[in-house]
C-alpha cells in the first residue's frame, strides 16, 4: 500500500498553485474527507495559509453549532464535553503539513546552495578551506533564521577570517556557550572549545557574559526585585510558591565577596533569617559563634513557579529561586506562617499574585497550612482518622482538597485566570529538581555529589542562569531559539494542550458536581467488577462506620503501627533530636497554649499492643524487661505474653 508521501510526490510541484475548491478536493482525495472539511470550514484555502497556522485543531475548543457535526466525526467526545482528536486524523494532517514543509525547505535549499556532489568535488580538487564554498553570507533571510545551527556556523566562518585574539560571538552563541558550560562542566567545555576554534568563547569571556546576567543570591536574601523582572520577561504575574530542604555538609566557610561567614544557623525574626549576620574582624567573636550557634544541618530553599498565559508553555516547569539559607531545622509552625505572610505581602507589593504555597509532609508545615485554611476540629475527625492509612495521608488529603477547591471557585468567580488550574505545577517538586541539579553540577572527574551551604549558594547562580536561558528560549517564538531536551511525556502532553486555554468556558459549580459524581460512579463500578460490594453486604459491612471499625481492628491485630503519628511534643522539633529534647519540648508546648489549641493531631493516648507468642527471643531486636527509669522515655513499650517489654 502506497504511503501519503509516495502518492503526493508526483504532484507536489503543482500543489502550490492550488487554491479554493481545487485545494480542498486535493486534500480530500489524498489525505481524507474529514481532514479536507477541517481545512475547508476554517477557509484554509491554500498551502501558504496552511503553513502559517500554528494549530489547525484549535477551533474545536468552541462549542458552536456550526462545527458540532464535524467535531463528532473528528473527535472522541466525553460526557462533560471534553474531547480528544482522533489519532488517525491528527496524524494524517500533521504528516501532510510536515511533507509540505520538507518540500519547500528542500526547494529553497536547492535554489541557494550548490549540490552535495558539486561541493564535495570542488573541495577534493582544491584541498583548501571550505569557507568560500558554503557561501553563508548571501542574503537568504528565510534560511538564515531557520535554526540555531545557521547562526552557529556563520559565527565560526566569520571568526576563521579573524585573528584568534579578535573573535566576535553572536549573542545567541554566547547564550548557548553559557548553557553548555553549566550542563557539561569546565573540562568538557574546554575540550569542545579547543577542538572547534572560533566556535565558543573563552572561559574569561564567558565569565564576563554570565556576570551581565547577574543572578547571584546571598544567603538569607529574598530577591523579590529580580523576581519581578524575571516574571515580566516571560509575561507572568501569577505564581505558586514552594519550599523544601535537603541535608548538607555541616561546615563553616568564609564568603570573600560579602565578607561574612556562611554555615551558621542564623537567628529568626518574625520567621525570617538575618542577612549577613556573621560579619566580624574579631577572632574571639568568631570563636564565640562556634559556641553559641549551631552549624547548619540542612539548606532551605524557596522557589517560585510562574504560571504562563501561553498554554503551549505550561507543560514545562520554570522555577525561580527566591531565597536559600542554612538552618538547624529548629522552627515552629508559627514562624513558618509568619514567613509565608511576609513573602505574600512582598509579592503583592510587586504586583505578583501568589496562588498558593506548597511543601512536603513535614508536620510543622502541615500545621501551618491547616491553620491558614482555618480547618477546625470537629466531631467527625475521629471517623476521618479511621478511614486513612496514616494521619499524614489524611491531613495532606484534607489540605489539598480545601486548597484546590478554593482555587477552582476563585477561577469560576473570575478572581483568578483559567491557567491557574494548572495544578501539576503546584508542588514542592521544583525544589527537589533544584537540589538534584545542584548535586549534578559537579565536574566530570568529581565523585562528590553533596555540598555545604557555601557551595550550594555558589551553585545557585549557575542554576539561575540556566533556568533563565531555558525560560526565555522556550517562551520565545523565534525559530532560531536554543532547544533543550524535553521528556517524551511532556512532549506528548504539550502536543495535546490547546493553544489558548483562556477561551475555554469557565468552570461552574455544576461542573464540579459532575466531576465528583463521575468519580464516585467510576469507583462504584470498579468495586462492582471486583465483587467487593456483594462481599461487604454479605458480611454486613456496607456501612462506612462498620467498615472503618472493622479495618481498624484488623490492622491493630496485625500490629501495624502508625509511625507518621506526631504528637504535640514532637511537632515543633527536628526528628533527629526527639530523644534528647523530649522534656524541653513538653515544657515548651505547655507554655504555648495557642499552639496546642491549633494542633491538628488527636491527643489520643498511645495503645500498648499485647502480643501472645511462644517465642522467647527476637532476632534483630534488643528487648528488655527492666530499664533505667531516667531513660525509660527512650524506649518503645509493648506487652508480650502480658509482660511489659521495652525495646
Amino acid at each position: 500500500m502506497a504511503t501519503l508521501e509516495e502518492e503526493l510526490l508526483p504532484i507536489l510541484d503543482n500543489v502550490s498553485s492550488y487554491s479554493g475548491d481545487a485545494f480542498y478536493k486535493l486534500v480530500k482525495d489524498y489525505v481524507g474527507i474529514v481532514e479536507g472539511e477541517i481545512l475547508e470550514i476554517q477557509c484554509i484555502k491554500n498551502i501558504r495559509i496552511l503553513l502559517r497556522i500554528p494549530d489547525v485543531f484549535s477551533f474545536f475548543q468552541m462549542n458552536s453549532k456550526d462545527i458540532i457535526s464535524l467535531k463528532q466525526r473528528a473527535c472522541i467526545i466525553d460526557d462533560d464535553m471534553s474531547y480528544v482528536i482522533r489519532a488517525g486524523i491528527r496524524s494524517n494532517i500533521e504528516q501532510f503539513i510536515e511533507l509540505l514543509k520538507q518540500f519547500h525547505e528542500s526547494k529553497s535549499n536547492n535554489s541557494n546552495f550548490p549540490s552535495q556532489t558539486t561541493t564535495s568535488t570542488a573541495i577534493k580538487q582544491s584541498g583548501q578551506c571550505i569557507c568560500h564554498k558554503l557561501n553563508m553570507n548571501q542574503e537568504n533571510e528565510g534560511f538564515q533564521s531557520k535554526s540555531f545551527i545557521n547562526i552557529f556556523i556563520r559565527n565560526i566562518l566569520n571568526n576563521m577570517e579573524r585573528p584568534s585574539n579578535n573573535y566576535h560571538f553572536d549573542p545567541m552563541v554566547s547564550k548557548f556557550a553559557s548553557a553548555l558550560s553549566i550542563l557539561s562542566g569546565h573540562n568538557a567545555y574546554e575540550f569542545i572549545r579547543l577542538n572547534l576554534p572560533g566556535a565558543l568563547p573563552s572561559v574569561t569571556i564567558l565569565r564576563n557574559y554570565n556576570q551581565t546576567i547577574s543572578l547571584p543570591l546571598h544567603e538569607c536574601e529574598c530577591r523579590f526585585d529580580s523576581l519581578k523582572s524575571y516574571l515580566d520577561s516571560i509575561d507572568s504575574n501569577y505564581v505558586f510558591v514552594s519550599e523544601d530542604c535537603t541535608s548538607v555538609i555541616s561546615s563553616i566557610s568564609y564568603d570573600s565577596v560579602n565578607d561574612c561567614f556562611i554555615g551558621f544557623s542564623s537567628r529568626l525574626s518574625n520567621g525570617l533569617r538575618s542577612i549577613n549576620q556573621f560579619r566580624t574582624n574579631s577572632y574571639s567573636e568568631l570563636e564565640q559563634w562556634f559556641e553559641d550557634f549551631d552549624k547548619s544541618k540542612v539548606i532551605n530553599a524557596h522557589l517560585v513557579e510562574p504560571l504562563l498565559t501561553k498554554t503551549s508553555s505550561l507543560v514545562h516547569s520554570r522555577p525561580y529561586i527566591v531565597s536559600a539559607y542554612g538552618t538547624n531545622n529548629k522552627v515552629n509552625s508559627i514562624e513558618i506562617f509568619r514567613k509565608w505572610i511576609h513573602m505574600y505581602n512582598a509579592c503583592k507589593s510587586k504586583k505578583i499574585n501568589v496562588v498558593g504555597f506548597s511543601s512536603d509532609c513535614d508536620p510543622r508545615y502541615l500545621k501551618a497550612m491547616r491553620s491558614s485554611l482555618r480547618i477546625e476540629q470537629n466531631l467527625s475527625q475521629v471517623e476521618k482518622d479511621n478511614c486513612f492509612i496514616t494521619k499524614a495521608a489524611w491531613i495532606s488529603s484534607e489540605i489539598n482538597i480545601h486548597c484546590l477547591t478554593s482555587i477552582i471557585i476563585l477561577v469560576s468567580s473570575g478572581y483568578l485566570p483559567a491557567y491557574a488550574l494548572n495544578v501539576h505545577l503546584f508542588s514542592s517538586q521544583p525544589c527537589e529538581a533544584t537540589f538534584r541539579s545542584a548535586r549534578s553540577l559537579s565536574g566530570t572527574f568529581s565523585s562528590i555529589t553533596n555540598f555545604s551551604v557555601f557551595e550550594f549558594m555558589n551553585k545557585i547562580e549557575k542554576i539561575s542562569i540556566l533556568n533563565k536561558i531555558k525560560s526565555t528560549e522556550e517562551s520565545s517564538n523565534a525559530t532560531c531559539s536554543i532547544k533543550f531536551p524535553v521528556h517524551h511525556k511532556n512532549r506528548r502532553n504539550e502536543s495535546l494542550t490547546p493553544t489558548n486555554n483562556q477561551n475555554s468556558p469557565p468552570i461552574t459549580t455544576a461542573d464540579i458536581e459532575k466531576r465528583i459524581l463521575k468519580a464516585y460512579k467510576k469507583a462504584e463500578s470498579i468495586m462492582n467488577e471486583l465483587k467487593l460490594t456483594e462481599t461487604l453486604k454479605r458480611n454486613e459491612l456496607n456501612d462506612i462506620k462498620k467498615l472503618s471499625s472493622f479495618i481498624f481492628q484488623e490492622l491493630s491485630e496485625r500490629l501495624i503501627v502508625d509511625y507518621s503519628f506526631v504528637n504535640d511534643d514532637d511537632v515543633e522539633q527536628n526528628s533527629d533530636d526527639e530523644a534528647s529534647d523530649a522534656n524541653d519540648n513538653t515544657s515548651e508546648c505547655s507554655d504555648a497554649d495557642y499552639e496546642s489549641n491549633e494542633m491538628f493531631f488527636d491527643n489520643d493516648n498511645q495503645n500498648i499492643h499485647n502480643v501472645i507468642t511462644s517465642k522467647e527471643t527476637f532476632q534483630g531486636m534488643k528487648i528488655y524487661e527492666h530499664v533505667d527509669p531516667s531513660k525509660m522515655h527512650n524506649y518503645f513499650t509493648t506487652l508480650i505474653n502480658n509482660k511489659k517489654i521495652y525495646s
